[in-house]
């Protein structure tokens, strides 16, 4: 099981490149909601998987930021939505392909979101 004090030491990585990010970008959310929404999915990540979530680069977190704000089929996301539904828990019960990592990358992909916020209804 991961130890707390990991979890939270590499958590502290993840929001300073949320940050970088952040500047970099321009986004309808704050960089606390952006902070909120990985803490919730890495916390539940570690939980399910037994695990650290997979380390990413700055620049992906950047595009993973970008793709939980926009709009999918005409879902438009906000930070809410992500703090105060079944939707992260619905996504990691869900029996994807073997070898399917369950990363904030996947989540973030096609419709996977989309197919998922209806089962968290």
């Amino acid at each position: 099981m991961l130890s707390a004090w990991r979890a939270i030491m590499d958590f502290d990585i993840v929001v300073r490149q949320i940050f970088k990010a952040y500047k970099a970008g321009s986004y309808r959310w704050s960089l606390d909601d952006f902070v909120k929404v990985f803490e919730r999915f890495y916390g539940l990540y570690a939980d399910y998987m037994g695990r650290g979530h997979p380390h990413l680069k700055t620049e992906t977190i950047g595009r993973v930021m970008a793709l939980l704000t926009e709009d999918v089929n005409g879902v438009r996301y906000s930070a809410d939505e992500y703090l105060d539904s079944d939707l992260f828990e619905c996504y990691f019960v869900t029996a994807f392909n073997p070898g399917c990592d369950y990363s904030i990358v996947h989540f973030t992909s096609g419709n996977v979101r989309y197919y998922k916020t209806f089962e968290a209804v």
